[in-house]
Formats: structure tokens, C-alpha cells, sequence
């Protein structure tokens, strides 16, 4: 059999991360020095974070993740960008009533991504919808995320902030190219 599809769901932000961008950090790089535009500058760093979140395949702070796969498998991966750590690995049962699986029957490799779970003893006869659950925490905290990261939201920020109509009489711009080259270094990437 393949490896399993593992559906990543979002539990919850247990600890949100502050605005990387600070609004006097994206007025100085607008080289704005009055405050007209300051609920603008705000949406746009909000609106920045956001978009860099969703290209990269992350959340910033501290999230908590449900992974659900349908069968077992001796290894399967899971996709999920900062550092991890378990808070239970459940199967469900007959009943259909999700119970913990014993910690002698797997082994979890947390450190590198994608997360890699060994289970050591499997039936590979059931096959069930979300018969598997391991639910996860990561953490990305704001003094680890590089400055290139930080670079490219500058990037969008002023992209955005001088481009704020979807057409005009010239031609339309995709966001930049650049942020978008310099966010690839940090994107997720999974192949599983």
C-alpha cells in the first residue's frame, strides 16, 4: 500500500504572534511620515502576515493540529513547518470512539519535517474514514523567523500599498516576484 493521505486539520491558536511588521517599521519603508494612512498601513500589514501564512504553509505562534489518516501504515508522514510536539496519537475503536493508541505501539520523529510516525504494530485489513488521529502542537515564535521572511512582507506591504486598484489604464501586477522568491526559502515543502 502508499503512504497514507493525512488530512491536516486546524484545531486551535493557543498563542497568537504579535504583527511581525510593525506600522512604524512599514511607514518608514513607504517613506510615510503622516498619519492619513494609518488604518491602510495597518490592514496591509495584517493582510501582509496573512498571505505569507497561507504561500508558506504556516501559522505563526503557537497552533494546535489534528492529523487524520484512514489506514495504517509502518510509516507515515506528516507535514508541518516549526517545532513540534505531541499531545495524543489515537485510533479509532468498534464503537467508533476514538481511544489512545499505547506508546509501545509507535515511535514519533518529530524533529524534521515532514513529522514521521512508526507504528510498530498494524492491521492492514481495516480501512475507516479518519481512523487515525494525532493531535500536535507548533510553535513558531517571532524571534525565529528570518529576516528575509520579514523582507518579503516589507515587499507586500509596498506592493499592496502602492498598487490598491485591481486595474488601471497600465498593465495589472501579480503580487511581487520578489517576495515570493525570497518566501520559497521558507515555504513548506512536503511531497508526501
Amino acid at each position: 500500500m502508499d503512504y497514507p493521505h493525512v488530512n491536516i486539520v486546524h484545531v486551535a491558536e493557543t498563542t497568537a504572534v504579535s504583527e511581525i511588521i510593525t506600522a512604524a517599521r512599514a511607514k518608514e519603508h513607504l517613506r510615510i511620515d503622516y498619519t492619513d494612512d494609518d488604518t491602510m498601513v495597518s490592514t496591509l500589514i495584517t493582510v501582509a502576515q496573512e498571505l505569507v501564512e497561507k504561500y508558506c504553509n504556516l501559522k505563526f505562534g503557537v497552533q494546535t493540529w489534528a492529523a487524520y489518516w484512514d489506514y495504517a501504515h509502518p510509516l507515515v508522514h506528516i507535514p508541518k513547518f516549526g517545532s513540534k510536539s505531541l499531545i495524543t496519537f489515537e485510533k479509532l475503536n468498534d464503537s467508533s470512539v476514538y481511544e489512545t493508541v499505547p506508546a509501545a505501539d509507535y515511535q514519533l520523529e518529530s524533529i524534521s519535517n515532514p513529522m514521521r510516525v512508526h507504528m510498530k504494530t498494524y492491521d492492514t485489513s481495516t480501512i475507516q474514514l479518519n481512523r487515525y488521529k494525532l493531535s500536535f502542537t507548533t510553535t513558531i515564535e517571532e524571534a525565529s523567523i528570518p529576516a528575509y521572511v520579514e523582507q518579503a512582507m516589507l515587499m507586500i506591504i509596498a506592493h499592496l500599498y502602492e498598487n490598491r486598484q485591481d486595474a488601471g489604464y497600465r498593465r495589472v501586477h501579480e503580487a511581487p516576484m520578489n517576495s515570493k522568491y525570497l518566501l520559497d526559502r521558507y515555504r513548506e515543502q512536503s511531497f508526501v
